[in-house]
């Protein structure tokens, strides 16, 4: 496949009771990012800063990784605002990938949230709704109606952190 070279500038917001944001009723909109990862300590770090741009906190579940994606993880986590770090028995596998999702789904219901962000760790969104201070993506959240979804562009990386595939 063709493949671009990619710059990572990411910025990191602020405390995630100053970024809450209000729907048109006056309802609190808390997003959360949920992540599924396994033997992705080359790539966890990046991943969660770019996720930590759209979201007020994220949940992550480490299906087993047999890499250092934990020690990866926690060494952003502050900073990404990783709030909930939920692992699978050492060793053991998931065979059930749906029951994985919904655990991560309660535990962002539990933080609060009432906007989900769903990716796995080799994805990241572009960028194009937030850069130079645009509120666009906030909004799109805030206008968003029970059962309603976004669909996002998304960035597949190839081969390392510096290429992503042009040809999907």
């Amino acid at each position: 496949g063709s493949m671009l070279p990619v710059r990572l500038d990411f910025k990191v917001q602020d405390k995630i009771e100053d970024l809450v944001e209000q729907n048109a009723d006056g309802e609190s909109v808390t997003v959360i990012g949920l992540m599924r990862v396994r033997n992705a300590e080359r790539s966890i770090a990046s991943s969660l800063q770019a996720l930590s741009r759209f979201t007020h906190a994220i949940v992550m579940l480490d299906d087993s990784s047999e890499d250092g994606t934990v020690q990866q993880a926690q060494s952003v986590a502050e900073e990404c605002r990783v709030e909930g770090l939920l692992l699978n028995a050492a060793g053991v596998r998931s065979q059930d990938r749906y029951s994985d999702m919904q655990r991560l789904l309660e535990a962002g219901r539990a933080m609060g949230g009432t906007h989900f962000v769903v990716v796995h760790s080799d994805e990241m969104l572009t960028t194009s709704f937030i850069d130079e201070g645009s509120s666009l993506w906030w909004d799109a959240l805030a206008a968003l109606k029970i059962g309603d979804s976004l669909t996002l562009s998304w960035v597949h990386m190839w081969k390392s952190m510096r290429y992503i595939r042009t040809d999907w």
